[in-house]
């Protein structure tokens, strides 16, 4: 294998890496945001009485406090994460509400980048089957029950 083949699969192997490590940070940070917006809830929906108006018993500032503190540590490894594998620009860190604003919208993009490599090696199995001589779409009867379920499906 020459120096730029071995330098541009190093380069994939690395980005495939950061792609299936964030998905699992996204995982991470999809139970953070569950478990932060029912407790921001519980907290918003509790009736106030007059010894909660006091600006020292502020309960939802009380509980903001940890809340945008783990939001904050999950922000920064994302950061790190984005820097080292895919070799990403990153912005000021963020701070406060604007950290958990970024947990709670990250998720999902985290989770379409996993899927990502995961379709990509389907593919490539598939497509090594037809290398190896295996009857994809041939006459055997797996592959006449997989195309009927496949008709029925689209009709």
């Amino acid at each position: 294998m020459g120096t730029s083949a071995g330098k541009w699969l190093r380069h994939g192997l690395r980005l495939v890496a950061g792609l299936l490590i964030g998905a699992g940070t996204a995982v991470a940070e999809l139970l953070y945001t569950v478990a932060a917006g029912l407790t921001l809830l519980c907290v918003t929906t509790r009736p106030t009485t007059r010894a909660t108006t006091r600006p020292r018993a502020r309960p939802r500032a009380r509980v903001l406090r940890p809340l945008t503190a783990g939001a904050r540590w999950l922000t920064e490894a994302e950061r790190r994460r984005l820097a080292r594998f895919l070799d990403a620009r990153i912005t000021p860190e963020y701070g406060g509400e604007q950290a958990l604003r970024y947990v709670a919208t990250r998720w999902a993009l985290g989770l379409l980048g996993g899927v990502v490599p995961v379709l990509a090696a389907i593919g490539a199995g598939f497509g090594s089957l037809l290398l190896w001589g295996v009857p994809v779409l041939g006459s055997s009867g797996y592959s006449r029950r997989v195309l009927a379920v496949l008709r029925y499906l689209g009709s």
